[in-house]
C-alpha cells in the first residue's frame, strides 16, 4: 500500500475499525520503558494499560474507545516513534495490568498484523494477513 494522506489520522482509523469487531484486539507498544509504579499513573487510559517485565503496553479494544481516543494515544508525548501495533483476534482477552508469556504467546499465535511506526512520528509500515481478514481501511473520516 502507498502512502496515505493524513498517515496518524489513516492509522487512528485502521486502529478502530478493527476494534470495532467482535474478538478484535490491538495491543499497542510503549517504547518509554517503566520507571514508576504504574498505579500512580492517572491519564486517561490508565484502565488500558498492561505491563510485560519493565515494558509498557496497551490495550486498544471495543466501540467504547473512540477514534479521537485512538488519535490521542497515538500521539501522547509517553508513545513516541518507533512503536509497534500487534492486531489480534483472541475468544476473550480481559483486560490484565501484567501480562505474562503465555498471555504474549496467544497473542503471537493469532496476529492478523503488526504496524510498525519506523520512520518519523507520522509514517507506519505495515504487514497483514489477508488470508485471515482484509485490511481494515475505508474512507477516514
Amino acid at each position: 500500500m502507498g502512502g496515505l494522506r493524513g498517515e496518524p489520522s489513516a492509522f487512528a482509523h485502521a486502529i478502530k475499525s478493527f476494534i470495532d469487531g467482535p474478538h478484535h484486539y490491538v495491543l499497542l507498544e510503549d517504547t518509554m520503558p517503566l520507571h514508576s509504579d504504574p498505579s500512580q499513573e492517572n491519564g486517561p487510559y490508565r484502565a488500558r494499560m498492561t505491563i510485560h517485565g519493565e515494558e509498557i503496553f496497551w490495550n486498544l479494544s471495543g466501540p467504547d474507545l473512540s477514534e479521537d481516543d485512538v488519535f490521542a494515544l497515538l500521539g501522547m508525548p509517553i508513545l513516541p516513534y518507533p512503536s509497534s501495533a500487534f492486531f489480534y483476534l483472541a475468544e476473550t482477552s480481559e483486560p490484565k495490568s501484567q501480562l505474562r508469556d503465555s498471555d504474549l504467546e496467544l497473542i503471537v499465535n493469532s496476529l492478523v498484523g503488526v504496524a510498525v511506526q519506523a520512520f518519523d512520528t507520522r509514517s507506519f509500515l505495515i504487514w497483514w494477513r489477508e488470508d485471515l481478514l482484509p485490511f481494515p481501511m475505508g474512507e477516514t473520516s
